[in-house]
C-alpha cells in the first residue's frame, strides 16, 4: 500500500510543484502459529534442546516466548527464513511444563503450545534388607529390598559372583522386591 499527502490551503489551492510525501506500510493481521517437537521424556540429558517452528506471513522480528512453570520467560528469535528455533531450558530435575507463544512484529499473538517433560539425572536407589550377618547357611535364603527412582524404575537385575545378570521382579508401584538366592550348586566358601 502507498499513502500520499498533497497540501492545499483553505481555499482549496494546492501548492504548485510540491512533490507528494509517500509513506509505505504493510497490513499484517495473520496470526503466527507455533509447532514444538516434544522431547523424549523422561530424559537424563540436562542440556536437552527443544526445537520447533513458527509460521507466519512475515517472519522477520517474530519472537517466541517460552515460560516455565515458575513464571520465568525466555525469548528466542526463530530463523527469519525457515521459522526454526531451538531452546535449552536449563531447569533442575523434575517434571516441567513449558508454554510457547509467538508474537510477530505487528503484535499478532499465536495460540499457546504446552510441552511437558521430565528430567531425571539421578540413578535409581536400591535399599537392601538382607538377612542378619554373618550368614552362614546351607539353605536357600531371600534378600528383600526396595528400588526407587524419580521417573520410575525400568528394570532391576542381579548378578551373583560376576555371573550373567538375571532380571529381578519388583512391584512397579512400591519398588519392593524379593531376591531368592539358591545355594544349590554354589561352591563352598564366601560369595
Amino acid at each position: 500500500s502507498q499513502l500520499a499527502f498533497q497540501p492545499a490551503d483553505v481555499n482549496g489551492v494546492a501548492l504548485p510543484n510540491v512533490a507528494p510525501f509517500n509513506f509505505r506500510f504493510i497490513v499484517d493481521t495473520a496470526v503466527p502459529t507455533v509447532a514444538v517437537n516434544a522431547p523424549v521424556t523422561p530424559t537424563n540429558d540436562p542440556a536437552i534442546a527443544i526445537t520447533g517452528t513458527v509460521t507466519d506471513s512475515i517472519l522477520a522480528d517474530t519472537t517466541v516466548s517460552i515460560t516455565d512453570e515458575t513464571g520465568t520467560t525466555t525469548d528466542v528469535q526463530p530463523d527469519p527464513v525457515t521459522g526454526a528455533f531451538s531452546f535449552a531450558p536449563n531447569l533442575p530435575e523434575g517434571t516441567h511444563t513449558l508454554t510457547f507463544v509467538a508474537t510477530d512484529l505487528a503484535g499478532n499473538v499465536s495460540l499457546s503450545v504446552l510441552v511437558s517433560y521430565q528430567l531425571d539425572t539421578t540413578p535409581p536407589t536400591v535399599v537392601f534388607n538382607p538377612p542378619t550377618p554373618p550368614l552362614i547357611t546351607n539353605q536357600d535364603f531371600t534378600i528383600n529390598g526396595t528400588v526407587t527412582d524419580l521417573s520410575g524404575v525400568q528394570s532391576l537385575t542381579a548378578s551373583l559372583d560376576g555371573n550373567a545378570a538375571v532380571n529381578v521382579p519388583f512391584d512397579p508401584s512400591s519398588g519392593v522386591f524379593p531376591y531368592a538366592v539358591a545355594t544349590a550348586g554354589l561352591a563352598q566358601g564366601a560369595h
